[in-house]
């Protein structure tokens, strides 16, 4: 039996490369999307659902306050607009099938907030604006029945008042999260992919050190 052909690792790094590339041109388009979202119908944020890249029919079900001071907010299924599929055999709602996983930037915004005309004072206009920009987090664990999302500064420090401001807005609302173009994960990995590919034209030890030295620091570890 003949050895199997040995895998060009340039040509692998360079395949990353382009998926990567495609991956956040995606992910940048739909954020195009969240930043308008004040005329995205009903439609277009199912259809961003199915895609991968938003989590509609959410309610703000409990918040608790989390490492260095951020404010994780458990989301759950809206249950006056869940169907019976949806159901598990206690009557409680599931999630349905989405693109959102741990790690992924995303923004939560009011469904009802869009295209709502608003009046009275410049104060309250430029409160229901915020409110309708929505409050962006990131997501910190996902299940069945809910999906949990910190909202603060990156790195620690707690929330700013405007933010804090922004999540006590979110309840009692249906809101919807969409996910946004994660750029520091998306540099990591290309540095990973252009390091890889490059250390192994020199030797294996390079391109691997630099390989485990990219996924550690991508995923905090280092």
């Amino acid at each position: 039996m003949p050895p199997p052909t040995p895998i060009s690792i340039p040509l692998f790094a360079s395949t990353q490369l382009t998926l990567l590339h495609e991956e956040h041109a995606a992910e940048v388009s739909s954020s195009k999307l969240a930043s308008t979202a004040a005329t995205v119908s009903p439609a277009t944020r199912r259809t961003l659902q199915a895609t991968g890249y938003a989590l509609t029919g959410l309610i703000l079900s409990q918040c608790r306050t989390g490492l260095g001071g951020r404010v994780v907010g458990e989301f759950a299924p809206d249950p006056a607009v869940a169907s019976e599929e949806s159901r598990a055999a206690d009557g409680t709602p599931h999630l349905g099938s989405h693109g959102i996983r741990v790690g992924d930037v995303v923004r939560v915004s009011d469904v009802a907030g869009a295209g709502k005309k608003v009046g009275g004072k410049d104060k309250d206009k430029e409160k229901d604006k915020d409110a309708e920009k929505g409050v962006e987090g990131v997501v910190t664990r996902t299940g069945d029945r809910a999906v949990w999302i910190a909202f603060g500064r990156q790195g620690g420090g707690g929330m700013s008042k405007e933010d804090d401001e922004a999540v006590e807005e979110l309840w009692g609302k249906k809101v919807w999260a969409i996910k946004l173009a994660n750029d520091v994960t998306y540099r990591r990995y290309v540095g990973w992919s252009i390091g890889f590919g490059f250390g192994f034209g020199f030797g294996f030890g390079f391109g691997f050190g630099f390989g485990i030295t990219g996924c550690v620091t991508d995923f905090g570890l280092g």
